[in-house]
């Protein structure tokens, strides 16, 4: 594996050699899809902090606006009855 690297860089070299492997270990064809995965999943988390009545961050406006804006990102919650 090492063999590979020719620069002066070697820890970024060894960096994206271990990276390569690593993301096409767990599936992903590419960086690309890898990081716009992740980036979703950052991005998922944050909007159910927000929208999440139960979460210390819930922003009430935030929410009504978001799901006026975007009732489809919305529509695949659970009902949660009480």
């Amino acid at each position: 594996m090492f063999e590979q690297i020719k620069s002066k860089n070697l820890v970024a070299e060894i960096w994206e050699l271990l990276t390569e492997e690593a993301i096409n270990a767990i599936g992903f064809e590419n960086v690309n899809d890898a990081v716009k995965t992740v980036h979703q999943g950052i991005l998922a988390e944050a909007l159910s902090k927000y929208t999440n009545p139960l979460s210390p961050e819930y922003q009430p406006e935030f929410d009504a606006q978001i799901r006026s804006l975007r009732p489809d990102w919305f529509e695949d919650e659970m009902e949660v009855t009480a």
